[in-house]
């Protein structure tokens, strides 16, 4: 198999590993004590019910999960030489930043740290964090493993609040900007709305670098030729980039905001005309 992967990356060029993050990780995380024996007790046949993505997904779960019994600070402990210590701290706060703590997996418990020492059961945390633990630990385990990888990203911003919206969004883009490839599918305007100011501090970073770095970190600047985005609509993708300013086009990242300015203009209307 090894055999066939390797001639597979020689024969298209690319040797990005795929790590596929699918939608509805909350399901898993919250049987996460529990899942490593069920999936044990599966036989062939059921397995081969999972589709492959959500196969592949909730092996590399098991399989790597008790390389975070020292939590990610230990793991950060072993990363690799060409990675700055910068890139580590910075990604290290924001995923504290999104989870509210650290991620630990201790005696065969997955638990989030908070500041003070205690920590909750991850089938106790909130739906927020359940649904994106793995989506950081992914992240932050091929950063430090300076791995070649096409992370499939679906939703990230599934139960999060704004903030911490924005928060991952910045951690893919810095994932990204180490060699990283990212295929990423949202409905959220907070999302595209972060990704666009990346895009811009990129555009004027050229001006006033240091300044822009005080703003969003040089860490996380995505660069307009190594970028694009796509809108769905009955069944089409319609490209839905700027080229002229070099972001996604503004009336796209939330056109349903549109529809609800007008309906309350019209009851605004209404009212006014008593």
């Amino acid at each position: 198999m090894n055999l066939l992967k390797s001639g597979l990356y020689r024969l298209f060029d690319d040797c990005c590993q795929a790590v596929y993050i699918p939608a509805g990780r909350s399901m898993i995380t919250l049987l996460s004590q529990q899942f490593s024996y069920i999936y044990a007790q599966m036989d062939d046949i059921q397995k081969r019910s999972l589709d492959s993505c959500t196969k592949d997904y909730l092996e590399r779960i098991l399989r790597i999960k008790s390389e975070f019994s020292n939590g990610l600070q230990g793991l950060a402990a072993f990363s690799s030489p060409k990675l700055s210590l910068k890139t580590v701290d910075y990604a290290l706060g924001l995923i504290k930043a999104i989870l509210r703590g650290t991620y630990r997996y201790s005696n065969g418990e997955e638990q989030i740290v908070l500041d003070d020492g205690n920590y909750v059961k991850i089938n106790f945390s909130s739906s927020g964090q359940q649904e994106c633990v793995w989506i950081l630990n992914l992240l932050f385990y091929y950063l430090i493993q300076q791995k070649q990888i096409l992370f499939i990203i679906e939703e990230p911003e599934s139960h999060l609040f704004p903030a911490s919206q924005k928060y991952i969004t910045e951690l893919i883009a810095l994932v990204k900007n180490q060699g990283h490839s990212v295929v990423l599918t949202t409905h959220s305007p907070y999302v595209l709305g972060t990704l666009n100011n990346l895009l811009y501090a990129h555009t004027v970073q050229t001006r006033q670098p240091q300044k822009v770095n005080e703003v969003i970190s040089e860490l996380c600047w995505i660069d307009f030729n190594k970028f694009t985005a796509g809108f769905v609509k009955n069944g089409m993708i319609e490209n839905c980039m700027d080229d002229e300013i070099h972001m996604i086009q503004n009336e796209k990242i939330d056109e349903i905001s549109k529809v609800i300015n007008y309906d309350f203009d019209r009851l605004l209307d209404l009212q006014e005309g008593e």
